[in-house]
């Protein structure tokens, strides 16, 4: 199985800076269930024997897994837990490889005013 890895930074209110990962994903949300499926992005977790395995400042990509190494949600529920929210997330055991993800193509051009001027001459 194939899970596509995206590494998000957040910083809290006090300053904090932590790192999380994240897959995007399909999945039937709980009350919504005549929609079918919808895109979500779930939380990913990381036993100590795979985080281990993860390159030095991993960015991001595509893991090969097997499917037990792999605890996913089947319905995407949000749950309560001493009063806060818990989300749905997905829990790595272990993988086999690591590709990188695909570079996007860039769309952005810079516009430059290119119209014809007369030359001037200073001197």
């Amino acid at each position: 199985m194939k899970i596509k890895v995206l590494k998000t930074t957040k910083t809290t209110s006090d300053g904090r800076t932590f790192t999380s990962y994240f897959t995007p994903v399909m999945i039937v949300v709980k009350g919504e269930e005549d929609k079918g499926e919808q895109r979500k992005g779930l939380t990913l977790n990381f036993s100590k024997e795979s985080e281990k395995k993860l390159p030095v400042k991993f960015n991001g990509g595509i893991l090969e897994c097997k499917g037990e190494d792999v605890i996913m949600p089947y319905v995407y529920e949000i749950k309560q837990k001493d009063g806060k929210d818990v989300y749905p997330n997905v829990y790595i055991k272990d993988f086999d490889t690591i590709s990188p993800l695909k570079p996007k193509k860039n769309t952005c051009q810079f516009l430059v005013d290119e119209e014809e001027q007369e030359e001037t001459i200073i001197g």
